[in-house]
């Protein structure tokens, strides 16, 4: 007989490389052995270079995707990446609100690429932070935690405050502080009225996706079960052992391949 194991349903973008969005999150569900499913927003044209194109998927489309998933089996949690565009995020936003019981989500709120390209204008990021109200957890960065608050961010402290502010809307913050210059990587979590910095060792080269896969790794292990602080705490670990097992392209750049234990 086969064994049964908690599902996570991604919703986002199609990177053809691999190396981020949809195939990333599947990649990262398979590793912490976590039934993966996933709701096409977009389809993306972009490599390590830059972006091209991103057509976002008709909301119809995505409406389908999501009802076909949940008919078949309702997911213990739901990460959330790139969504196009203000129609998919007001379809994904309508969908999740008529749910009677939703499970652990957890919003990646990706705006723009590391390269610079603008996912979502002015309209869309208005449209994003209605999805807040809904998740469990939103995983910016610092330029996205900045876009969301209109809040300026230089230091560690500006960090703090600006996840003060967003964890107000209803939903903990983890901001993740890769952009932020020093020798070591600080990520601040609001969670329940407290702030918790979690500083490692910053990871040496350029591997695309680790935001991504934070926010992957951390829906897998509350799919699991896991205690909110807990989970992000082994989400974490999860991407410094991703970053150790990477895959070196002909770029130059890295993408998950496998995980391994720093040494």
């Amino acid at each position: 007989m086969s064994a049964s194991f908690p599902s996570v349903c991604s919703i986002g973008t199609v990177d053809p490389t691999g190396a981020a969005g949809l195939a990333t999150d599947l990649r990262v569900f398979a590793l912490l052995e976590v039934v993966g499913n996933a709701a096409v927003a977009g389809l993306s044209a972009q490599n390590a270079a830059g972006v091209r194109r991103v057509l976002a998927v008709p909301p119809s489309v995505i409406r389908a995707q999501l009802e076909s998933v949940w008919q078949e089996a309702r997911p213990q949690a739901i990460c959330i990446g790139l969504l196009p565009r203000s129609a998919a995020i007001k379809c994904v936003r309508k969908f999740l609100k008529a749910q009677a019981h939703l499970p652990a989500v957890v919003l990646d709120p990706v705006i723009a690429s590391s390269s610079g390209f603008t996912f979502l204008r002015r309209e869309d990021v208005a449209n994003l932070k209605e999805l807040l109200s809904l998740a469990t957890v939103v995983t910016p960065n610092i330029g996205e935690l900045s876009r969301l608050t209109a809040m300026p961010i230089n230091n560690l402290t500006e960090v703090e405050a600006a996840a003060r502010a967003l964890a107000k809307t209803g939903c903990s913050v983890l901001a993740t502080g890769g952009h932020l210059p020093g020798r070591f990587c600080v990520d601040v979590l609001a969670h329940e009225s407290r702030v918790t910095r979690y500083r490692s060792m910053r990871l040496p080269g350029t591997m695309r996706g680790m935001g991504g896969i934070l926010a992957a790794a951390l829906a897998a292990h509350l799919a699991r079960g896991e205690k909110f602080e807990h989970a992000v705490v082994k989400a974490r670990a999860f991407v410094r052992g991703a970053h150790a097992g990477a895959a070196m392209t002909s770029s130059g750049t890295s993408q998950l391949f496998q995980v391994r234990k720093r040494r």
